[in-house]
């Protein structure tokens, strides 16, 4: 009874290492950074795979103002990005931007050309047949992949110019008469 004890007691005392040291890896964890090579690592992580061969895009657009009057410009420049690292990303030579109305229907759609991992460009406002609020969408190729969910949306509004000289002058102070 004694010696088995103590065999268990050797036997536990020399597996449970084993199981212990085995966790560790002996090669250093992947970085994004780095290029991944698949006969490099006997621990190849699929999801940075994934990542690294097909990178999620993101897009901002930034506008000079949020409200316009018909007639005017919407000036705009977009900055596309990896979405897990956040790093400008040049795998899009375009991005397409359109300008939808409150019905969700298609006014205008431009194409815009990177230049030094950046996309600028302009919307004339004179072909809009109707005031009210629109719709700014942009989005790649990569990312109409993807489906709509992943596109950038900004909401814009074009008030009527005789409607903004009436709030203007209704909510100007009486001594400014």
């Amino acid at each position: 009874m004694r010696d088995c004890s103590r065999i268990a007691v050797l036997s536990v005392a020399l597996v449970f290492p084993l199981n212990v040291f085995g966790q560790f890896r002996t090669t250093p964890p992947y970085t994004h950074s780095e290029n991944f090579s698949h006969s490099s690592s006997l621990y190849a992580n699929p999801f940075i795979e994934q990542i690294e061969h097909y990178p999620q895009e993101k897009l901002h657009v930034s506008t000079d103002k949020d409200s316009y009057i018909a007639g005017d410009t919407i000036w705009l420049r977009a900055h596309c990005a990896d979405a897990a690292t956040h790093r400008p990303v040049a795998a899009s030579r375009y991005v397409y931007v359109e300008l939808r109305d409150d019905r969700g229907s298609l006014v205008r759609r431009i194409k815009l050309l990177s230049r030094d991992s950046v996309y600028s460009g302009y919307l004339p406002t004179q072909s809009l047949e109707r005031f009210g609020d629109y719709s700014l969408t942009a989005y790649t190729l990569y990312m109409r992949n993807q489906g709509p969910d992943y596109f950038f949306k900004k909401p814009l509004s074009v008030p009527d110019a005789f409607q903004k000289i009436i709030m203007l002058q209704v909510f100007m102070p009486l001594s400014m008469k």
